[in-house]
């Protein structure tokens, strides 16, 4: 019953309705006066089978927690990063990093908010460019202005010009330089190197990668199917050599692609193997014909 009424309260907190809260607090009390009075026989048998009721519950509801953050943990461990081995080589949105497979999505947003941001840069830039030439095409219209209003005692109206002091050439000045220092930025960012410990991390998951990829290939030699060996099964020729193809060679490409080494499938490899041009003696080819597994009807 603790258990319940904690649950319940951390449910029916962020109630605001001024009627359900009354209604709730009500019951809460009523259930406390009860939990607090004598306990008769028969109260106490309800009581008992509330509790056994209850507890089946919280077992229930903690059970679906558990298998709740498992799925999740499976899901997170599913689509985390993982190093590719390759190099990510640094450009003007990004600095070098290690290319992994399902990327970070900040690491996404990252570029795309730079991409964009220097596409708004640059627009603004064309855009400041153009009324600098406005501010100072204003300016020398303006001076010509003050001179023709200039009688030939020098005297004339010698009011204050809105472009005279340049103050609007500052302020698009300021605004260019401030484009300029984050494009120069952006140079940096393309012309930085990767770094000795990063160097190191990306030629280790090289090196795992190679040990994984060469575990896999011993696994499918024992005759277990993984997914790089449905993937080559489903692969066909290219599309100008499969629209060379008869019906019968298709059928004889999809067989050699199986998984065994042994019977009818080792039959068609060892025969395609035969009338490959590339292979030669000085490639081990001699080598292979031994290590390869016989059929019952070559050991006949």
């Amino acid at each position: 019953l603790l258990w319940h009424v904690r649950r319940s309260f951390r449910q029916q907190r962020s109630l605001t309705s001024p009627q359900k809260c009354k209604e709730c607090l009500l019951f809460w009390y009523k259930l406390l006066e009860h939990l607090q009075s004598p306990v008769s026989n028969r109260f106490a048998s309800k009581l008992s089978r509330y509790e056994r009721i209850l507890r089946a519950r919280r077992e229930k509801i903690e059970m679906q927690q558990v298998y709740e953050k498992e799925l999740e943990w499976i899901k997170k461990m599913k689509n985390r990063p993982i190093l590719t081995g390759g190099y990510l080589r640094p450009t003007i949105n990004n600095r070098p990093l290690p290319r992994m497979k399902n990327q970070p999505i900040h690491i996404t947003m990252m570029i795309r908010n730079r991409i964009k941001a220097r596409a708004k840069r640059m627009e603004r830039q064309i855009q400041l460019i153009g009324w600098l030439e406005d501010a100072k095409a204003e300016r020398v219209f303006e001076a010509g202005l003050r001179k023709e209003a200039l009688d030939e005692n020098g005297m004339g109206d010698l009011r204050e010009l809105d472009f005279e002091d340049g103050g609007y050439q500052t302020a698009i000045r300021d605004s260019l330089r401030s484009i300029s220092e984050s494009f120069e930025l952006d140079r940096q960012r393309a012309s930085s190197r990767f770094t000795p410990e990063m160097i190191g991390l990306i030629k280790n998951a090289r090196k795992v990668k190679l040990a994984n990829k060469t575990r896999e290939r011993q696994r499918e030699l024992r005759g277990e199917i993984t997914n790089r060996a449905l993937k080559r099964m489903r692969q066909g020729p290219p599309a100008h050599i499969l629209a060379k193809m008869s019906e019968e060679e298709k059928r004889l490409d999809k067989v050699a692609r199986e998984v065994s080494r042994g019977g009818y499938s080792g039959s068609i490899k060892r025969q395609r193997r035969k009338k490959d041009r590339r292979r030669t003696k000085e490639l081990g080819a001699s080598n292979l014909d031994e290590n390869e597994p016989k059929s019952a009807a070559d050991v006949e």
